[in-house]
């Protein structure tokens, strides 16, 4: 029993590299949804080592250590996500430093 839940979860983990290899976000989500965590490092080597941008975006969403990413990437010699995560973390430490926007549009109607 214990053997068998092992092999399944070994399974699962082979299924959702194989899936990040293809890009199928579609399989990785529902993969998740098992409770598989898109954010572990091997995960993230992956996505870097097969080039999977778009993943990665997802997993640096989903709360990956950008840091991390960008030190994985350096390592892998993959200059173009090393620049991403490098741009995603500048832009994100500044609009961490940019006030609330507390002029926001309203849906107001305005009379002709």
């Amino acid at each position: 029993m214990v053997m068998d839940l092992v092999d399944e979860h070994g399974n699962t983990i082979d299924q959702m590299l194989l899936a990040i290899q293809e890009g199928d976000l579609e399989q990785i989500q529902f993969l998740e949804a098992l409770g598989i965590d898109l954010t572990e490092e091997q995960f993230i080597h992956c996505s870097v080592l097969h080039e999977q941008l778009h993943l990665i975006a997802y997993q640096v969403s989903k709360g990956a250590d950008v840091d991390r990413l960008i030190e994985i990437a350096n390592y892998r010699d993959k200059p173009v996500i090393s620049q991403w995560a490098k741009c995603w973390k500048s832009v994100n430490a500044l609009s961490e430093k940019l006030p609330p926007n507390h002029n926001e549009p309203k849906n107001k109607k305005s009379k002709i």
